[in-house]
Order: structure tokens, then C-alpha cells, then sequence
């Protein structure tokens, strides 16, 4: 019995201690919130945590002002929070203990005003006042391209279709460098009532600015097109199937050059970027001409250069103003040229734009934060023709003769922006603001003043018999105004603590359009349904009004038949179109806007959940439906009838008014991951969606206007599968690899027949429904390689982020860290170099992007275009 009794007291013993070590091996959390003094939460916010073993870890808040650190080892750790114009908290120690969140709120006063902070530990809500948002870490920013134009591409992927971008709340320019930006975040259909987009994605950039000491980075980039591989369409591929492509003379430089730091210290902190890009790109010419066919390479040339200038101020100790001034100027040659359209058709365009911006960001009465945002630009364009020759066109065989633009467009616009924060109790938050938009345009874009002859085939041209020929007459010079305004008013209510509830509405109007009841009421929830907040489930609901874009009013406005009108001559002679054949004259055709013009509206709703399979791994799908209606199309209201018109002293007269509609749903499912152990993070994702509408451009007609409905079918960026990914990885001794790889089914194209069955002098008929063809699947993979070293001594950190940030942490998500090396290796030197190799289209996969749509075209059903070939281009970056 003494045995049995030992027995069990040994086993009971050891049961204890293992479910202590088993305890004490639970990892916590904690959950760090940043305030200013208003109560206001700090974006952005830098969050340093110092482990048991002195180890430190920098993360980025989101807009919320949090961050949450995941699977941290029972035991104490030190918090500092910083932001510039604010000064760091004392360092805080807490205990963080076995399976349990800490949640620490911290304060920032303004730099001079440090107080006391209280701290107060509680059970972490993150999951429900968390946005449905996902942020890319320091090291996935680094990973894009360096070239703002392809940066900006790449997000555009990364977000999905119709994504808008914007750098510190503002829309717009160009993006800043990678050297700079603090934080990249996707929102994923956000129905705030302060949002005027239906539902797109949008994609918030936050620049850091100089606050810390003077920081330079130089870049160079370098692409030789005899290093890449030749287009597939640079031989004849009609002629000979297996022939051997040739490579043209296209290059790229690249150059840039960007300082920021302090202007004075603690409180003012400026940046200044100058960008330059250089190219000469080739584009492929294959067409059918009278004497065979012409496959050709021409090169286009292009200039582009930005500057600029950024001062972030903090003005008093709650309020920090921002200014910054931008010029971009931009050239380019041989536009109008490729496919079927030969060198004659080339023309030339160069123009500039200008903005400045400016930025109140604070906080008054200790309880508000206001932001307004003041932003004024103008902008100037100017095209000319290569040759204002007669243009003659063979559908889908060859285009040749003048291009006959001449002119452009110049405007200037002030945006004016607001927005109130106002806390009510403990569960209700009220935003409300106004944005207000006016500018002035002119245009004076000259096109097609020689006329166009256009031939259904290669033996019509031989014989002279063209079916059509259009002119356009007239004064292209037109000014007009116009205003936009917007107010709205929303409330965050936290029902439970779990569940938080929004309600709001936005009212807009426009001065172009006459109807002026436009209310678009707004609802959501956010909410957490379990206790571990691994799983958050958003939905929304909403109304949304589309503005009615000033090309197409300006078009309108245009070719009203007292400023310009066009002349179509069916069955023309040729060369000269008024002798010989059949000729039938048609008198002015003209556009008309019908009298009462409705704000394009659309209805939305979404439900989507965020999930956090594993600590490294956080899964988030979204669903959505929307539907359209009062949108812009046109119909021909004297289209003829057995061939007489109703109106026989006018041609065809478009009519643009708002009966349209469109619809479009989709599925978004997105994995990201971050795993640390193997050093590799990144994203996979994965649209479904379909779009379907009645026209592409709002002043293209139907092919029936008695018949409408016929011209239902698939939107032009119909694309029904998209998918995308990017893997990153540091492998050793400085040396990064990233794989972008992304593939989506075609988009849809009409198929025409090439002949006026209808009369109208407008070649649109079709054999079928409209847009019934589509590309076939396209692929795209780009590597980069970098190594990356540090040299000199070492520089202290001096915010978060960017060069000479310090380390920084990647986010890929909850449950994301672990140390990662900052933006150049993160070897915090005094001295930083990179080298690179980037290559786009790896295994150089042939993208078709044309077909023959044609019927009577020798190349109906035939690709006759393909996206650019595998390139490579090297580069460095040198930061001091």
C-alpha cells in the first residue's frame, strides 16, 4: 500500500509539473493602443518592444493606433511608443503572462509637453475596431519596383481592380520613394460615409518625414534591350510561323535622387525627391499592306521628370500642418503607332502638371481632431501629328496616313476637404466633413480634319471602293466650369464590445447635372464572434453616386453641331470622296445631352471574414454584389429607318442621357503569410468576379437604337479570374529574393462585321452579342534579386522605418514578427548599398493582347499583338 501510495503521489507530482512547464510554455500577447493627449488614436505609430532577452522588435500601429504582438514568452517587457512631433514615452514594464493578452494604452504628448502616462492592462477588443485592412510589411515594400509608374502598377494588382491610391490623403501625383513611405495598407470595400468610390479598394500610403538626421538616397536603374528577349510579333509570323524574332534598340534609365531630415529639430522635418526616366521603347507593326505585309519595329521615346517638395510642421502642441509641392513634366514621340497602325500615323505629346498641397492635422477642446486638406493643380497638354495627311484605313489589315491631332487640354482645380472627429459618450464616434471640388477646363483638341477613308478588305482598297468616309468640321475650342460637392455624417456605435455598428449618410451634387437629390444612406458592422478574436466578420451596405466625368461632357459640349460637327459620306469616291461611286452625303451628325441627366447611381453590399488560421497565417474573403443604374449611354435618335432618316437636314444625332445599367459581383479570398522560422513572407490571392453593362464609353452607339437591350453583355475589364501572389525571402550574407507572379483569364472583345449593314455610316454591327470573344490566359512572373550591405559606423535610429529607421519588423498580419532586417539589408550604417537584378516576365511567356476581330479582315481570328517579352534590368541604390 506504502508503494501504491508513492506510486501515485510521484505520478500526481510530475502530472503537476508538467502542467506547469506546460503552462509556462503557453505564449501571451499584448496589444499596445497609441493616443495623443485628445484621446485621438496616433496611425502609424512606432511600437518598440524589448524582450526578456534584449531583443527588440519595431512594428508600425495600424490606423486605429494598434498593433498586437503575438506569441510572446511569458515574462517582463519594456514598451516605448514614438511619432514625430510627439516625444517618446518613458519606457513602460510589463508582464506579459502564460495564454493571457495585456493591453497597454499609451499617450504621446507633443515634443516639450511630456506628462505621466497611466497604463491599464484588460482583455484585447482589437478584432472589432481593427479595419478590414491588410498592411505590407517594410520588407514587401522594399521588394516593389523602384519606379513609381511600376510601383504604382503593382499595388493596383495587389488591390484589385478599380484600386485608388493615396499619399497622406490625398489622390493623385506621384508616388513617393520607397525610402519614405512608412506604411502601405489595402482597404478592402469600405463603406464609410466619407468614401465616394462604390466599394473599389483602396490603397493608403503613409509617408515618414524627416525627423531624424539628414538622410540621402541615390538610385540608378538600367535596362538594355539587347540583354532582353525580342517581342514575338518582331517577325513575320503570318509569312513564316517558326520565324526568328529581332530585338530593337529600346533602353530605360532611371534616376533619383531624395533627401529628407530636419528643418528644425523636434518640429520641422522636410524631404525632397527629384525622379528622371529616360526610355525608348520598341513596338511591334504587323499589317497587311497592298504590297504583302509589313512587320516592323519603331521606336518610342519618352522623358519624364518629377520633382518634389515636401515641410511637415508641428505648429502649436496639438496641430501638425503639412505643404508640399509637386511638378511633373512628361514627352513622348511615336505614340499612335503598332499593330496595324504604320509610321505615318505617329504623333507627338508633352505636357506638365503642377500641385500644391496643403494639411492641418490637430486637435481642439482636448475632445476633437479635425483634418482639413487644401489641394490646387494645373495641368497642360499639347499634341502634334507626324503627318495631317488623309488617313486611310483597311480594318484590321493596315492603317496608314497622317494621325491629324493637333491641340490638347489644360485646366486647373481646387479641392477643398474637411473632416470632423467628435467622441459622443463611450460607444458612439461621429465623423462628419465636407470636400468640395471646382476647376476650370479648356480644350481645344483638334482630330480628323482631313477626313478618314475606311475599307472593309484588302480588295476594296484595290479597287477603290471605300464604304465609308467621316470628317469632323468645325471650332474644337470649348470652356466650361464645374463643381462637386460632398457632405457626410457617420456613427461608429459599439453595441457590445464585440460588435461595433455604423451608420451614415452622404449627400453629393454636381453642377453639370441637374439633379440635385442625391442621399446615400450607409450601414455596417464589424464583429467578433468568438473569444479568442481570431475570426472578424464584416458587412456592409450602401448607396453610391458616380460623377459625370468632364471628357465626356467636354466631347459632348464639342460636337454639338454649332462648335464642331462630322460629315459622313457613305459609299465615298476615292481619292476624292464627293466624285465617283455611289455617293450618298449625310448631313452634320451631332451630339446632343438629354435635358434631364441623372447622377449615375450604384448599390452595394459586401460580407467578408478575416481569419487567423495560425499565428503566421491570416486568411480573408469577401464577397460582394453591386448593381448599377442611371448610367451614361447613348442612342442615335435620327438613325435611319429602311434608309431614310427621320430628320433628313441631320445626320446622326447621339443622344447621351442616363438609362444605363451595369452589374458586378465577385469573391476575393486572400492568404498571407509571414514565417518567420524560414524567413519567408508574402501574399496569394484569388478573384472570381464578373461584369456586364450596356456600353464601354459612355458616346459609342448602339449598333439598333430601337433595340437597347441587345447591347447588354460583358464589361471590357471583364475578367472573371485574376489571380496574383508574392514570396519574399532573405536567404544569407545580405542576399533577398522575391517572386511576384500574377495571371488572370482574358478580357472580353468585340467581333464586328466590317460592313454598314444598317446605314448609319457607323461600322459597329456585329455578328453576335457584344464583347462575345475573349483573349486567352495571360501570365506574368517577375524575380528580383538584391544583395545589400552596410558600411561605416553605426547611425542611431531615428523614427520608424525607412532608411536609418533602425530594424524593422515585417506586419504581414496577427500573429505576424519576428526580426527582419530594415530596408537595405537593415544593416543600420552610415553608409548603405544595394545592387539588384529585377526581371519581368521570366519565362518569357507570349501574352497575346490582340485578335483580328474582323470578319472580312485576313486576320479575323488571329493574334496579332503580345504583351512585352522577358526583360532585365539591373540598378543600385546608395543611401548616406
Amino acid at each position: 500500500m506504502t508503494t501504491l501510495r508513492s506510486i501515485l503521489a510521484a505520478l500526481l507530482l510530475a502530472a503537476g509539473f508538467t502542467s506547469a512547464a506546460v503552462a509556462q510554455e503557453r505564449p501571451g500577447s499584448m496589444t499596445v493602443t497609441v493616443y495623443d493627449t485628445t484621446g485621438a488614436a496616433i496611425a502609424a505609430a512606432n511600437v518598440s518592444l524589448t524582450r526578456p532577452d534584449g531583443t527588440v522588435e519595431q512594428q508600425l500601429a495600424d490606423d486605429k493606433g494598434t498593433y498586437t504582438f503575438q506569441a510572446l514568452v511569458p515574462g517582463k517587457y519594456l514598451v516605448v511608443a514614438e511619432f514625430p512631433g510627439f516625444e517618446a514615452n518613458a519606457p513602460l514594464e510589463l508582464q506579459v503572462r502564460a495564454g493571457r493578452n495585456t493591453k497597454q494604452d499609451i499617450t504621446l504628448e507633443i515634443a516639450g509637453f511630456v506628462e505621466q502616462v497611466d497604463v491599464e492592462q484588460d482583455t484585447s477588443d482589437r478584432a472589432v475596431t481593427e479595419s478590414f485592412s491588410t498592411a505590407l510589411s517594410a520588407s514587401q515594400i522594399e521588394a516593389l519596383a523602384d519606379d513609381p509608374d511600376e510601383m504604382q502598377q503593382q499595388l493596383e494588382q495587389l488591390a484589385g481592380p478599380g484600386a485608388r491610391i493615396r499619399v497622406n490623403g490625398f489622390e493623385g501625383g506621384q508616388l513617393p520613394p520607397k525610402s519614405q513611405i512608412r506604411e502601405i495598407r489595402f482597404r478592402f470595400d469600405p463603406f464609410a460615409a466619407e468614401n465616394h468610390n462604390a466599394g473599389f479598394p483602396r490603397v493608403d500610403i503613409i509617408t515618414r518625414p524627416g525627423n531624424g538626421p539628414i538622410r540621402n538616397n541615390m538610385t540608378f536603374g538600367f535596362r538594355d534591350n539587347q540583354l532582353d528577349s525580342a517581342n514575338y510579333f518582331s517577325c513575320d509570323r503570318f509569312a513564316s510561323p517558326d520565324c526568328t524574332p529581332v530585338k530593337g534598340q529600346g533602353q530605360t534609365y532611371r534616376y533619383g535622387w531624395s533627401m529628407d531630415g530636419p528643418l528644425v529639430k523636434g518640429r520641422t522635418g522636410f524631404s525632397l525627391n527629384v525622379r528622371s526616366n529616360n526610355e525608348y521603347d520598341v513596338q511591334t507593326i504587323v499589317a497587311a499592306t497592298p504590297s504583302g505585309t509589313f512587320n516592323g519595329l519603331v521606336n518610342q521615346p519618352s522623358d519624364r521628370l518629377n520633382i518634389d517638395f515636401n515641410v511637415e510642421h508641428v505648429l502649436t502642441k496639438t496641430h501638425t500642418l503639412r505643404f508640399s509641392f509637386d511638378r511633373d513634366t512628361n514627352s513622348a514621340e511615336n505614340l499612335g503607332i503598332g499593330n496595324f497602325d504604320l509610321e505615318t500615323r505617329g504623333y507627338a505629346r508633352e505636357g506638365f502638371t503642377n500641385t500644391i498641397r496643403v494639411s492641418d492635422v490637430g486637435s481642439f477642446r482636448k475632445k476633437y481632431l479635425n483634418e482639413i486638406r487644401v489641394q490646387y493643380s494645373w495641368q497642360e497638354s499639347d499634341s502634334i501629328s507626324v503627318s495631317d495627311a488623309t488617313t486611310i484605313r483597311v480594318q484590321d489589315a493596315f492603317t496608314d496616313g497622317g494621325a491629324q491631332i493637333s491641340g490638347g487640354r489644360k485646366f486647373w482645380q481646387m479641392r477643398v476637404a474637411d473632416n470632423l472627429d467628435i467622441p459622443v459618450g463611450k460607444k458612439h464616434s461621429v465623423r462628419t466633413g465636407i470636400e468640395l471640388e471646382t476647376g476650370n477646363y479648356i480644350g481645344d483638341e483638334l482630330r480628323n480634319w482631313n477626313g478618314t477613308f475606311t475599307f472593309p478588305t484588302m480588295l476594296s482598297f484595290e479597287q477603290g471602293r471605300p464604304n465609308n468616309y467621316t470628317i469632323r468640321q468645325g471650332n474644337p475650342y470649348v470652356e466650361y466650369d464645374n463643381t462637386e460637392l460632398g457632405v457626410f455624417v457617420q456613427d461608429d456605435y459599439r453595441f457590445k464590445k464585440n460588435l461595433l455598428l455604423s451608420f451614415g449618410a452622404r449627400y453629393e451634387a454636381q453642377s453639370l447635372v441637374d439633379d440635385k437629390n442625391n442621399v446615400a444612406p450607409r450601414a455596417g458592422l464589424t464583429w467578433s464572434p468568438f473569444k479568442s478574436n481570431r475570426t472578424t466578420v464584416r458587412a456592409g451596405v450602401g448607396i453610391f453616386y458616380d460623377w459625370y466625368e468632364t471628357s465626356t461632357y467636354e466631347n459632348a459640349l464639342r460636337q454639338d453641331g454649332t462648335r464642331q460637327f462630322d460629315t459622313i459620306i457613305r459609299n465615298p469616291g476615292y481619292p476624292d470622296p464627293y466624285a465617283g461611286g455611289s455617293v450618298v452625303v449625310t448631313p452634320a451628325s451631332i451630339v446632343r445631352m438629354a435635358d434631364e441627366l441623372s447622377m449615375p447611381t450604384v448599390r452595394r453590399y459586401s460580407v467578408g471574414v478575416e481569419q487567423s488560421v495560425f499565428s503566421w497565417l491570416r486568411l480573408r474573403t469577401n464577397y460582394f454584389d453591386q448593381h448599377g443604374w442611371n448610367q451614361f449611354r447613348s442612342r442615335n435618335l435620327n438613325a435611319p429607318i429602311n434608309g431614310v432618316r427621320p430628320d433628313p437636314t441631320l445626320g446622326n444625332i447621339t443622344l447621351l442621357e442616363t438609362t444605363g445599367e451595369a452589374d458586378s459581383r465577385g469573391l476575393d479570398v486572400n492568404f498571407n503569410f509571414n514565417y518567420q522560422p524560414k524567413r519567408l513572407f508574402g501574399v496569394f490571392g484569388y478573384t472570381l468576379a464578373k461584369r456586364e453593362n450596356f456600353t464601354d464609353n459612355p458616346l459609342s452607339l448602339p449598333v439598333d437604337s430601337s433595340n437597347l437591350d441587345a447591347e447588354w453583355g460583358p464589361a471590357s475589364d471583364d475578367i472573371r479570374h485574376r489571380f496574383f501572389s508574392f514570396f519574399n525571402t532573405e536567404v544569407a550574407w545580405g542576399l533577398r529574393v522575391g517572386l511576384n507572379w500574377r495571371g488572370n483569364t482574358g478580357r472580353p472583345y468585340n467581333i464586328t462585321t466590317g460592313l454598314d449593314t444598317n446605314q448609319d455610316g457607323v461600322i459597329n454591327e456585329r455578328p453576335g452579342s457584344r464583347n462575345s470573344a475573349r483573349l486567352p490566359f495571360q501570365s506574368f512572373t517577375d524575380l528580383r534579386l538584391s544583395w545589400s550591405r552596410g558600411f561605416g559606423p553605426a547611425r542611431q535610429p531615428s523614427g520608424p522605418g525607412g532608411m536609418g529607421g533602425g530594424p524593422v519588423v515585417m506586419r504581414g498580419g496577427p500573429g505576424g514578427g519576428g526580426m527582419m532586417g530594415g530596408p537595405m539589408g537593415g544593416d543600420n550604417r552610415a553608409v548603405r548599398l544595394e545592387v539588384y537584378l529585377q526581371t519581368f516576365n521570366l519565362f518569357n511567356q507570349v501574352n497575346y493582347t490582340n485578335y483580328g476581330a474582323v470578319l472580312t479582315s485576313r486576320s479575323f481570328g488571329l493574334a496579332t499583338a503580345a504583351a512585352q517579352a522577358r526583360r532585365f534590368e539591373m540598378g543600385m541604390r546608395l543611401g548616406f
